[in-house]
């Protein structure tokens, strides 16, 4: 599979890294399971420098389509896409602009300057995400604590 992700709960925070060629299965996939994961409000850093895949400009609309559709029926987090070579950075931009209802979502060359974006989005809303951390914290110890011993 070509697109690797890490889903990092306590920061709030999804790196995904997509290679080689790229399929519109692979990225449906990383949807399905970043939803499955309790995610989708997380910030999300998508790099696919390294894709080598075209899409043509009817898959892209249709993907970001169904990235738009998931703001109007839950929260979702902002999306920093890194991407280097200029091909991939015109159907990234494509991609952006298409997908972008209300949650922010910018593209960029370097995954330092994405991160230093979601970072500083965090940043201006520390309640929101500090205080999701401690429910998530505090429903696990109350599960503990309704454990038998």
């Amino acid at each position: 599979m070509p697109l690797f992700w890490s889903i990092s709960h306590p920061s709030r925070l999804v790196i995904a890294v997509a290679k080689g060629d790229l399929e519109p299965k692979d990225m449906m996939d990383f949807v399905q399971s970043v939803d499955g994961a309790s995610a989708r409000s997380y910030r999300k850093m998508i790099d696919v420098t390294g894709v080598t895949a075209r899409f043509s400009a009817e898959k892209i609309r249709r993907f970001a389509q169904l990235i738009r559709r998931r703001e109007d029926e839950s929260e979702v987090g902002p999306i920093g896409v890194v991407a280097g070579s200029p091909d991939v950075h015109r159907q990234a931009i494509l991609f952006a602009k298409q997908a972008q209802l209300h949650r922010p979502i910018r593209v960029f060359h370097e995954q330092h300057d994405a991160r230093k974006w979601l970072d500083a989005l965090c940043a201006q809303s520390p309640s929101r995400t500090a205080g999701a951390a401690h429910t998530v914290r505090f429903k696990a110890m109350e599960m503990r604590s309704a454990v038998p011993r």
